[in-house]
């Protein structure tokens, strides 16, 4: 299995995922849509570049961002918005 699967890889499990996989998860999820918001969820959601949370969804690259690599090169440019505020949009 490789390390990383490019900019579409689950931060947890490394397996691809797309835009449509972002909106069923809840209905998947065992404990629904409290295991989203529950801290270990939280702890999990770290960018690893930079171990800071996973805070902002890029919609140019459609992948979770921390505030470091919003600020970086490869994001120059790019529409942010708020975890979420992104996640009551693809519901």
């Amino acid at each position: 299995m490789q390390a990383s699967l490019g900019p579409s890889a689950c931060p947890e499990c490394q397996r691809p995922y797309n835009k449509e996989d972002l909106k069923s998860s809840q209905s998947t999820s065992k404990e629904g849509t409290q295991a989203l918001n529950s801290p270990e969820m939280e702890k999990m959601l770290l960018c690893s570049e930079h171990d800071e949370k996973l805070k902002l969804f890029c919609e140019t690259d459609q992948k979770l961002v921390c505030v470091i690599c919003r600020d970086g090169d490869k994001h120059k440019g790019h529409v942010f918005k708020p975890v979420k505020e992104a996640a009551q949009i693809n519901k």
